[in-house]
């Protein structure tokens, strides 16, 4: 993702046999990026069945939907949504919902943001899934966990680490605050014990 400010795109590229990477295609989100670095993991989400592909939109405050063609590497934009907040940076899909961490600004403070995904390939927002982070964070990642049952949110100002849980209607509830073992937690990836590893940036 390009995050440029005159315009944020998703570029595609092509990895060959000995693993090199060649660049295919840019699609452009219709949104904007802020035209620097996010400081972020996640700024873009593929769906379990590779079907849709979401992408956030720093400088513009909105999130794109794309319909990830059967056929080929081509991407065609469903949907364009406010991300419910400011600077949205990360963003997670499971099943049909679908949420966005929202990093703040000087007036708005962070939150995450929670949608539920249509039959036709839309966004809406889900009522109630609107939630706080613990405050000033800098917040850098948001994900489900496998079973999509909660939220984990990496802080690393604070360096915290905020899970909320998900009820079956898709809404957040918390956060439960944790404190990371090491500073500066940002981006994580669950393992098969559904324990999150935390990287420094």
């Amino acid at each position: 993702m390009t995050n440029s400010s005159a315009g944020n795109s998703v570029l595609a590229y092509g990895r060959g046999a000995d693993g090199s990477l060649s660049f295919l295609s840019s699609f452009p989100t219709a949104g904007l990026g802020t035209g620097s670095g996010l400081g972020d993991q996640g700024g873009l989400a593929l769906s379990q069945g590779g079907r849709w592909l979401f992408a956030v939109n720093a400088g513009s405050n909105d999130v794109t939907v794309f319909r990830v063609s059967d056929e080929s590497t081509a991407l065609a934009i469903t949907d364009k949504i406010s991300s419910g907040g400011k600077t949205p940076i990360s963003v997670t899909v499971h099943e049909r919902w679908v949420y966005v961490l929202n990093a703040g600004d000087a007036v708005t403070p962070a939150n995450i943001a929670g949608f539920r995904l249509s039959e036709e390939d839309s966004l809406s927002p889900i009522p109630g899934s609107v939630e706080p982070l613990s405050g000033v964070t800098s917040p850098a990642q948001i994900s489900f966990n496998p079973q999509g049952t909660v939220l984990i949110v990496t802080e690393k100002t604070t360096n915290i680490i905020d899970a909320y849980t998900v009820d079956e209607g898709g809404v957040a509830a918390g956060p439960a605050t944790n404190v990371s073992h090491g500073t500066e937690p940002f981006g994580f990836a669950f393992d098969n014990r559904e324990i999150s590893s935390l990287a420094k940036p």
